[in-house]
């Protein structure tokens, strides 16, 4: 299952969390890390770098719905919207 695949990635201690209503959150120290990795690319490839979205996120689980056909969504948020 995803919450399993998640597991896998974050630890159980996170994919425990992924429940409607909930919000996960980002620590300074874990996102400062996450930053030195980032800088460590070229600056090329920053925007492409998949856990960018870590540093400082907050994330609001607003739904949660059995697995299903595998699908891929590009969410793009600025400050300008």
């Amino acid at each position: 299952t995803r919450a399993e695949l998640l597991a896998t990635f974050t630890g159980p201690e996170l994919a425990a969390l992924i429940d409607e209503g909930c919000i996960i959150a980002s620590a300074e120290d874990f996102s400062w890390e996450l930053e030195q990795q980032v800088m460590s690319f070229p600056e090329a490839m920053w925007d492409s770098i998949v856990y960018r979205n870590w540093v400082r996120g907050v994330f609001v689980i607003v739904k949660v719905v059995e697995d299903r056909e595998r699908e891929c969504v590009l969410l793009r948020v600025n400050d300008e919207e």
